[in-house]
């Protein structure tokens, strides 16, 4: 099935963010939508980290595979 993640912002801190594999890419369609106005306060991580909003931070792991391109 075809997979949609909407989110302000997504942090990947002691975890994983994983679609598909090396051995069996994801075939189907998987789109990550980020939504916030350009006005929205950034966000402030662990006191050291201060990013944007609309985003996505990793300090974790994030694989993403997909259909293979020609």
């Amino acid at each position: 099935m075809d997979v949609h993640l909407q989110a302000q912002h997504i942090f990947v801190r002691a975890g994983e963010l994983i679609i598909g594999s090396k051995d069996a890419p994801y075939e189907k369609n998987a789109q990550i939508t980020l939504h916030g106005k350009k006005a929205t306060a950034s966000i402030v991580a662990d006191n050291a980290i201060e990013a944007g909003n609309k985003l996505i931070a990793n300090v974790g792991l994030v694989s993403m595979y997909g259909k293979p391109r020609k």
